[in-house]
């Protein structure tokens, strides 16, 4: 008679030892890595002198360009168990790292997130420490970069300290419709400013023709007195004209303000739009991978019977 207790104790020690076996090579590759890592020497980076804007709409459309101009990095030790905010975080460099440092200029290091930050969603207690989170983090959001941290560089080279927290916005996505009739009711009011711009120029070209146009000297006492007045009359509507003028630029300098706050908005939206297609693929290796792990388990689990 088989004794089904027995095979199945045999099958469950044969598990463990395979899974322990695992976890042996995973920490031998781990300390490896940890050793090499260690006669790594910081790669030289040349400034790549973008800004801070440029660097969010790229991050957000093609990162890859970011990956090959950056320094990757990871919370030292202490920083990723340390929870005390007012304990400065100290970032190193670590070529498995979850952050990339990007040298716009010596004054300007920004980090941005590893590309992959929707495979860890569940695992952004550590980030928090770099970066602020608006929305809710899941895999239904798309992940974007509003606004870069900044960092500031340690003597030793291998270490940066954390200056300014970043911010990450996960959220839903954005009609594409809606998007683009805003974009053209945008250029159109630019349009129009561009034009009150060059009428009230026209204006200052014309009120500036008119004083070179005042004689300096007269002969004639009477025409001296005349032209006295004239002079100040002339002033008088001057200084009034300009007044108006002064006036109108404020109100454009205004406007002015206001639409490009309108349109970094616009900027930002379309960004939102741009992960839409890119996350898709990446969500679906996600999976893929998973799927393909079930396999290999779920064949050797075959070979042991």
């Amino acid at each position: 008679m088989v004794d089904l207790n027995a095979d199945l104790n045999d099958i469950v020690h044969r598990i463990e030892e395979i899974e322990n076996h695992l976890l042996m090579l995973a920490d031998r590759v781990q300390n490896d890595s940890v050793m090499v890592t260690g006669a790594w020497k910081v790669p030289k980076i040349i400034p790549t002198n973008i800004s801070e804007l440029e660097i969010i709409k790229v991050y957000n459309d093609v990162p890859k360009v970011l990956f090959k101009n950056s320094i990757v990095t990871e919370l030292t030790e202490e920083s990723y168990r340390e929870d005390n905010r007012d304990q400065s975080i100290i970032l190193e460099f670590d070529q498995y790292g979850k952050y990339w440092l990007i040298v716009s200029d010596e004054n300007n290091v920004f980090v941005l997130p590893a590309m992959d930050i929707k495979l860890h969603i569940y695992k952004l207690k550590s980030m928090a420490k770099v970066f602020d989170f608006q929305g809710t983090p899941s895999m239904e959001n798309h992940c974007l970069l509003i606004k870069p941290a900044k960092v500031q560089s340690l003597p030793s080279g291998r270490e940066w300290k954390l200056e300014q927290k970043g911010i990450l916005e996960f959220t839903s996505n954005v009609h594409q419709d809606s998007l683009r009739n805003f974009f053209y009711t945008l250029q159109d009011s630019q349009a129009n400013t561009n034009l009150e711009i060059l009428k009230i120029n026209k204006q200052l070209s014309q009120i500036e023709l008119q004083l070179q146009q005042v004689p300096e000297e007269s002969q004639n006492i009477g025409w001296q007195v005349n032209i006295s007045e004239t002079i100040k009359d002339n002033q008088a509507n001057t200084n009034l004209e300009i007044l108006k003028i002064n006036k109108q630029l404020n109100q454009i300098e205004l406007q002015l303000q206001e639409f490009s706050q309108r349109f970094q908005d616009l900027q930002y939206k379309l960004t939102k739009m741009s992960v839409d297609i890119k996350d898709y693929f990446d969500i679906k290796d996600y999976f893929d991978l998973q799927v393909d792990l079930l396999k290999v388990r779920l064949e050797s689990l075959e070979n042991i019977k």
